[in-house]
């Protein structure tokens, strides 16, 4: 593929925010700075990638849109959208690969062509799970199905789309892996080089982007989680898988940085062992690979302070570690989970600091919010965590008490 550089010809400034991270901020005073503007043309690479700096607003592609249909699908989103810095590039394994080694790279590359086109940054995040093709499992990959019933609270976009998700392949089948491991080094062959911010490892999660049926969502019910169970699913298993595919990622995408995305695992297991796994799973990841991982939460909203979620403690935790955030809604009426504020969701942005946020494409189309989360977050990156929260208890704004279905999902129940 041709290089980010011979075919960008736009001269799109991107303004990058230094956000002190929240961790250890509160012993002094520090101000954020806007960072020095960088043309995209004279970036070398990628752009920098470290924690405390804010690169923007992101939005992945969308997967229900057919692929041969993304780049229109693209030009659409960037048109009506506001604030955008950059998008995830997303797409699915049944899609690319829909024979037995018959590959549609070429419209991949024209979905990466349309985003750089426009300037903006670019994630990758590639998809098998319930988007595993089918051939997969005639070849003999062992198929785990579920029987789940529509909430009535899915994202408008995606209903109707739900019944492809009642399946996966047991995550830890070998048939599975083998063909999933060449997929992936194919796509390595071809992107390796490219200028993404990260590349999300897929792994054992539990949440819609990634691995699990829809079952698996909400969280999943009991006969379900029991039968994985049954198949083999623990704790000890999650950790193996988690270590096989973080190392191989990392040896398939050597130049890229690795998002690590943070869901509940086995959160329903009466199983001690799984308190602390995403904690383990993380820890094996920064200590195997330095310098290359970035951890990923998709919990974000504004219905209250988020500080006892899993995945925000273990940001927490590694406060010199780049993260990223992902609106678990939207701010709008058209369907998703509702949001809360956009104060106690700044409150929440500021707590880690993301390098981007990932929100969905109805707020993005919302003028007026995107400027109101920017102008927001730039005064929230002027103060420390402990004073911006003074500042929204003066305001009447701070709120830690009550339900939060979108956090509690993600909590630990003890």
């Amino acid at each position: 593929m041709k290089s980010f550089l011979s075919v960008l010809n736009l001269m799109m400034v991107f303004s990058f925010i230094d956000c002190p991270l929240a961790a250890g901020a509160g012993t002094q005073e520090r101000e954020a700075a806007l960072g020095q503007a960088i043309p995209v043309s004279a970036l070398p690479s990628a752009p920098e990638v470290r924690a405390g700096t804010f690169l923007g607003i992101f939005t992945p592609t969308q997967i229900s849109i057919s692929i041969e249909d993304q780049p229109g699908s693209i030009e659409s989103i960037i048109k009506q959208s506001h604030q955008l810095k950059g998008m995830t590039i997303r797409v699915a394994w049944d899609e690319i690969e829909p024979e037995d080694g018959r590959y549609k790279w070429e419209e991949m590359d024209r979905m990466i062509a349309t985003v750089r086109s426009h300037g903006l940054m670019m994630s990758l995040e590639m998809l098998a799970g319930w988007r595993t093709p089918k051939w997969v499992y005639r070849a003999g990959a062992q198929i785990f199905e579920t029987n789940p019933k529509s909430s009535g609270s899915e994202p408008s976009e995606l209903r109707g789309f739900w019944g492809r998700m009642d399946q996966c392949p047991v995550p830890w089948d070998e048939m599975y892996k083998r063909y999933w491991r060449r997929f992936v080094s194919k796509a390595a062959e071809r992107y390796g080089s490219e200028p993404f911010v990260c590349v999300n490892i897929h792994g054992f999660n539990h949440v819609l982007e990634m691995h699990m049926p829809r079952s698996f969502q909400m969280p999943p019910s009991a006969e379900d989680f029991e039968r994985f169970q049954r198949l083999g699913g623990t704790a000890a298993r999650a950790e193996k898988e988690w270590a096989e595919w973080i190392d191989f990622y990392a040896e398939q995408f050597p130049k890229q940085r690795l998002c690590l995305v943070m869901s509940p695992i086995l959160q329903q297991a009466k199983d001690p062992s799984t308190d602390d796994l995403m904690t383990r799973i993380a820890s094996y990841a920064l200590g195997k690979h330095p310098g290359r991982i970035v951890l990923m939460t998709h919990t974000l909203s504004g219905k209250k302070d988020q500080k006892d979620a899993m995945a925000v403690k273990v940001c927490v935790a590694h406060p010199e570690v780049p993260n990223i955030q992902e609106s678990v809604g939207t701010f709008g009426k058209k369907g998703g989970h509702p949001m809360g504020s956009v104060e106690m969701y700044i409150y929440n942005m500021r707590q880690l600091s993301p390098v981007f946020i990932r929100v969905a494409h109805l707020d993005l189309e919302n003028k007026e919010l995107m400027d109101r989360i920017a102008t927001e977050y730039e005064r929230a990156c002027k103060m420390t965590l402990t004073d911006y929260q003074k500042d929204l208890e003066k305001r009447g704004l701070y709120n830690n008490q009550g339900s939060d279905d979108n956090l509690d999902k993600f909590t630990k129940k003890k």
